[in-house]
């Protein structure tokens, strides 16, 4: 049986960090979005999965404070270059790199130093 399961990547949408000394704001909020790579079927079955990791539990959190659905501004993205390879953390480490995308690289920065 053929493995169906694809890698994504699940990013939440940006949210602010606010550092305090007791009730006074000592420097300006720091942006930030929580993210996690995902196995999944497909779009829907990665964003509703990404909710149950740690990654993104700080997400649940606030949007639990607002009384907002979690699964609202979450963006999925399929980790497949334009080559069709894996580029998610576990690939890259058991695979390497997509050599065709480091040409490329190397390739446009050629051009660009012209």
């Amino acid at each position: 049986m053929e493995n169906k399961l694809k890698h994504y990547l699940v990013t939440t949408p940006a949210m602010e960090h606010f550092f305090y000394e007791g009730y006074e704001q000592v420097e300006p909020p720091e942006s930030y979005a929580e993210t996690c790579f995902i196995e999944a079927e497909n779009k829907e079955d990665a964003k509703v999965l990404s909710l149950k990791f740690i990654d993104l539990q700080g997400w649940v959190k606030e949007c639990r404070l607002n009384n907002q659905n979690p699964l609202v501004g979450l963006k999925v993205q399929d980790c497949k270059c334009d080559h069709n390879n894996c580029w998610c953390e576990n690939c890259l480490e058991e695979f390497g790199e997509c050599e065709d995308c480091l040409k490329e690289l190397e390739d446009n920065a050629k051009k660009a130093m012209n």
